[in-house]
């Protein structure tokens, strides 16, 4: 199936298109054109503007939900649902740092539920603890900050079916790469106790970003 969205503007990475139409077929963006096709189908959006939906890959609660409550109906109700009205059509819902079951209690509600989501999507789970030190804690809690145990991270990646996609590991582990850390998207830097010039440099086949998080930049550029 096929139809036309009709905007006053359409932005795009590089450019803004004014006016025009947005082609749509089954479901997924097609070309810009300034004329939509004879006899076509149009949602008319005049007055409106149309911008590709947000990512928001941190995010620890919505609309007074929290996704450390490990509750279906919130993090796939209420802040599903509450980010899409703000323009995030995905998101990874982030829990902080916790003790063992209680992080797991996360990954079980969206490995077996992220399919639910009645908003925008969940594309996974972002960890921001438990695995690193306390001066380097910014506003999480230190009760639950310990060392790295792979074991717990794989336990949590089973319960999630996989859906543990981010998370700040310490360097010991993310060296060790077993099943449960190559099924990260991303591993951060942030909130270590490091200096950059002593990152190994076998982390380099990973995503890295927040690189200077709580480290202080003359310590990176020594």
């Amino acid at each position: 199936m096929t139809y036309y969205i009709k905007a006053d503007q359409f932005f795009y990475a590089y450019e803004t298109k004014k006016g025009g139409f947005l082609e749509i077929t089954d479901g997924k963006f097609g070309e810009w054109t300034e004329e939509a096709a004879a006899g076509a189908d149009i949602l008319d959006y005049s007055g409106q503007s149309i911008a590709p939906g947000l990512v928001e890959t941190h995010i620890h609660g919505f609309g007074g939900a929290d996704a450390q409550d490990a509750e279906v109906e919130g993090i796939m109700g209420t802040m599903s649902e509450g980010l899409l009205s703000a323009g995030v059509t995905s998101f990874l819902p982030s829990p902080l740092t916790d003790d063992h079951e209680g992080l797991k209690a996360v990954c079980t509600v969206v490995g077996e539920h992220y399919q639910e989501a009645r908003g925008a999507k969940v594309r996974g789970i972002f960890f921001e603890g438990p695995f690193f030190t306390e001066e380097k804690k910014g506003a999480q809690n230190p009760k639950y900050m310990r060392d790295a145990k792979m074991w717990e991270l794989e336990d949590w990646q089973e319960a999630a079916h996989g859906m543990l996609k981010k998370s700040v590991l310490p360097q010991n582990v993310m060296v060790q790469k077993t099943s449960s850390v190559k099924q990260l998207n991303q591993v951060l830097l942030l909130h270590w106790d490091i200096q950059m010039r002593l990152i190994n440099k076998q982390l380099l086949g990973y995503k890295l970003e927040h690189l200077f998080g709580f480290t202080p930049l003359t310590e990176c550029l020594e």
